[in-house]
């Protein structure tokens, strides 16, 4: 997973260029919310993985610059449902974060505190801390504190991310197959 999410709008841009069949890159920056350095960044990075390619050759003005590769249109349907997920819930800001995915996904599978998840993602504490932050305050994860010696924090899915499961199981199966 950490290849498709290694740029923040690597997922949405997929899932935009999905919906549309292809698209102008001043038209997904307008869409998708993002500033251009960083749509650019994201768009190369997808290019370098495969998933998306630059339209070739001259034609109508309205010919998309940007149009996906097959292994792009794998991806894509899973990479619009977590999108269109994430913008019904308003987790946009907190879901494509780099470690975002990941952490919500191993939170899924059962690694529910802060070592485990540690020990499974090559995050640094610092960058988990924040993340774990940010999704517990969009309403992703719950957080409990379970009273012991010494005190552990618990992390969970919220009743609604467990709709997020599925695609990013999804995504997360299509990115082995990542170069």
């Amino acid at each position: 997973m950490q290849k498709l999410t290694a740029r923040r709008w690597t997922i949405p841009l997929l899932a935009e260029l999905g919906r549309t069949d292809g698209a102008k890159f001043v038209s997904l920056a307008f869409r998708l919310g993002c500033t251009q350095p960083a749509l650019r960044a994201s768009l190369d990075h997808a290019i370098a993985r495969g998933l998306c390619r630059p339209n070739p050759g001259y034609g109508h003005p309205m010919r998309p610059e940007y149009v996906l590769t097959e292994l792009g249109r794998l991806v894509a349907p899973a990479a619009l449902e977590l999108w269109d997920l994430a913008r019904e819930r308003g987790w946009t800001g907190s879901l494509f974060r780099k470690w975002s995915p990941q952490t919500v996904l191993w939170v899924a599978r059962g690694n529910h505190g802060f070592a485990l998840l540690r020990d499974a993602l090559p995050a640094t504490d610092r960058a988990l801390s924040m993340t774990l932050k940010v999704l517990v305050a969009d309403g992703v994860l719950a957080r409990t504190v379970v009273e012991d010696y010494p005190p552990r924090t618990l992390y969970g899915l919220t009743p609604d991310a467990e709709r997020l499961i599925a695609p990013l199981e999804a995504l997360d199966d299509l990115a082995l197959g990542l170069g």
